[in-house]
């Protein structure tokens, strides 16, 4: 008989990391996953006691960046942090399970030649995950599965369970999901516009400036306070705070984008399409709580894009001016 070692972890979710190499991917393919699957079997609550597992891929050239990414990228790290209690990382199987076990690498290969390995035993293991993910099953680059009009449809009729993984995540991360109900305008000293930038020369092309846009609003908003954060010096939880607390987030589509999920409910979204196209639009369409705007460049085939910034900065405007009327004024 082989010897058994159960873990102390309640509730284990073995998962393969999937397009982690940005913030967007890292919450809507991975972490949005994890709440979702632990969700739907009953198991989540704030204080749950649970391991994401990492488990890599057998054959990495069929996973793309997938595996791979976790040995370039942090951003997977960072977002799964309010799910890991007292700073603990997401561990790999093989070293969870060789550290559990306290046995070498050595006597590992040693006892399995000889088929005598100590089995590791979990009380809740779920797995299939990623028909959780914001956009279902995934087999490439964020595909998803379509109809025959190239409609993603997973998230239709799920716009709650958006809203829900916004609050867990927030309080996870010891921060007020409802604060908005009690100050909804902004103080003429806090941020009410935030701009988070896609410079062409720093995104493979695509992109626009944000510095054009912000002097077309100067002259219809001067009241109106624009912030342009510098994200390398945010940590996760400072990131979601911010966008918890504006008005309006104006963003192209991308992984930054997905700070939109965090607004305030009642708050809204300008979405810049990237050559004309809208991206992750399975997501937006259904973000219930949040008011969504899409603005088309002048011209789509150009690299970069080509936007009216005098006619973007109006749109802003309707939008401020929509959330003003509706709560703040008396």
């Amino acid at each position: 008989l082989h010897e058994k070692y159960w873990s102390p972890i309640p509730v284990t979710v073995p998962f393969v990391p999937h397009q982690c190499t940005n913030f967007g991917h890292a919450i809507g393919d991975n972490a949005f996953a994890v709440f979702r699957i632990l969700q739907n079997f009953g198991l989540y609550h704030p204080e749950l006691d649970f391991l994401p597992m990492r488990i890599d891929c057998a054959e990495e050239d069929k996973c793309l960046d997938s595996c791979s990414c976790l040995d370039r990228c942090k951003a997977l790290y960072k977002v799964m942090s309010p799910f890991l209690k007292g700073g603990a990382k997401i561990p790999d199987f093989n070293h969870y399970y060789n550290t559990a076990l306290n046995i070498t690498t050595a006597d590992y290969l040693q006892r399995r030649e000889k088929q005598s390995l100590p089995l590791l035993c979990f009380e809740n293991v779920l797995s299939g995950m990623y028909y959780y993910a914001d956009h279902g099953e995934d087999q490439s680059m964020h595909g998803g599965k379509e109809d025959e009009n190239g409609s993603n449809l997973f998230l239709v009729g799920k716009g709650d369970k958006l809203r829900e993984f916004r609050s867990h995540y927030m309080i996870r991360l010891g921060l007020d999901p409802n604060h908005h109900l009690q100050s909804p305008c902004a103080s003429r000293d806090s941020a009410s516009i935030l701009i988070l930038p896609r410079r062409p020369e720093n995104s493979r092309g695509s992109g626009w400036y944000e510095d054009k846009l912000i002097a077309e609003l100067q002259k219809i908003l001067p009241d109106e306070k624009v912030i342009v954060p510098d994200y390398e010096k945010y940590n996760i939880k400072a990131q979601i705070e911010l966008a918890s607390t504006v008005k309006i987030l104006v963003s192209m589509g991308g992984g930054a984008s997905y700070l939109a999920w965090f607004l305030a409910p009642g708050a809204s979204a300008l979405l810049l399409k990237r050559n004309c196209r809208v991206n992750d639009g399975f997501i937006w369409d259904n973000l219930s709580y949040v008011r969504k705007e899409y603005f088309n460049a002048t011209d789509c085939k150009s690299v970069p894009e080509v936007f009216d910034y005098a006619e973007m900065a109006k749109s802003v405007e309707g939008l401020i001016r929509h959330y003003n009327r509706r709560f703040c004024e008396e």
